[in-house]
């Protein structure tokens, strides 16, 4: 999907981003459909419903969205997907012994976990 501006990018989690994003998104992070359900909070009644939609609402796309760029922050830091996938699986002690995923299940959680990428990033690594 190519978004060229900010106000692009907020019209089309307004109106609903594809389902092919929350696709995406589960091959980007290598997790089952379960393990992307969980994360995502839908049903998987839901979930079929919006495969069928082919759109995703206002606060699923929201959620893809904030799961994108910790995804796109990893990768920026470790520069490996591997080394991203086996990080946002881990249970870590600064996440109180959560996954970077399950951490970011709330808003607050998110920008913790982008909190810890960056201070990861700039070289800090007592976050």
């Amino acid at each position: 999907m190519m978004i060229d501006s900010p106000s692009q990018l907020i019209d089309k989690i307004t109106h609903g981003l594809p389902f092919s994003a929350m696709e995406n998104l589960q091959k980007a992070l290598s997790v089952s459909n379960s393990e992307l359900l969980k994360i995502t909070h839908m049903s998987r009644t839901t979930y079929n419903r919006r495969k069928e939609m082919g759109e995703l609402s206002l606060g699923e796309s929201n959620i893809i969205f904030r799961y994108a760029q910790i995804y796109a922050l990893a990768l920026r830091v470790f520069e490996d997907p591997k080394l991203v996938d086996s990080w946002l699986t881990s249970e870590l002690d600064v996440f109180s012994g959560k996954t970077p995923l399950e951490y970011s299940v709330t808003e607050p959680g998110a920008a913790y976990v982008n909190n810890v990428l960056i201070n990861l990033d700039q070289g800090n690594f007592m976050a």
